[in-house]
């Protein structure tokens, strides 16, 4: 990596931090410099505008997301997709930094709609392998029913109104309601 690259991976890196840990009222430039260990001006340089800054942060933070669900795509693990996706949900659900981080992200989104379109891209990804998972159109209602509950669900959980096990309750009781056939479904 170059030098450049390392130093922009750097105050990335120190700005998804403070992000996961503090929220984005925390993230001031001056806090990202300090954190990572650079002078503010090197900051401006790479990143001359706070929303330059928040952008590639969201990227940053929602990057892992993107690579769990994108890990559960291949058709080379449908015989063991059951078990393996309660563990991601559940996974996400229970990363408290993750959805703080979302959450910031979103709310800052109001004032910037390159940051949204970002953010909405990734929403879009994910209820795209949700659908790829389940084999069904990203339309079907219970495509949109699971990408709510999952975001749901780690609202709750960030809000502390559930502890980690009710969380994988609520994923193991999800699986079981994807796994009955509709006409099961229409009988309750």
């Amino acid at each position: 990596m170059s030098p450049v690259a390392d130093l922009k991976t750097r105050i990335v890196r120190s700005a998804t931090g403070i992000l996961r840990k503090s929220g984005l009222k925390r993230m001031a430039q001056a806090e990202v410099a300090k954190k990572a260990n650079i002078r503010q001006s090197h900051l401006t340089y790479y990143f001359p505008t706070r929303s330059d800054l928040v952008i590639e942060v969201a990227r940053n933070a929602l990057g892992p997301l993107r690579e769990t669900l994108g890990s559960f795509v291949s058709p080379k693990i449908q015989h063991v997709l059951d078990s393996k996706i309660q563990k991601v949900v559940a996974s996400i659900c229970n990363d408290v930094g993750r959805t703080r981080a979302l959450l910031g992200l979103m709310v800052e989104s109001d004032e910037d709609q390159k940051l949204k379109n970002e953010i909405l891209s990734v929403v879009k990804e994910q209820i795209n392998m949700v659908a790829l998972l389940l084999g069904k159109s990203k339309e079907d209602p219970q495509v949109q029913l699971v990408n709510a509950a999952l975001m749901g669900t780690g609202f709750l959980r960030y809000l502390d109104a559930h502890p980690p096990e009710f969380t994988q309750e609520m994923v193991r009781v999800l699986g079981e309601w994807l796994k009955k056939t509709p006409s099961e479904k229409g009988s309750e």
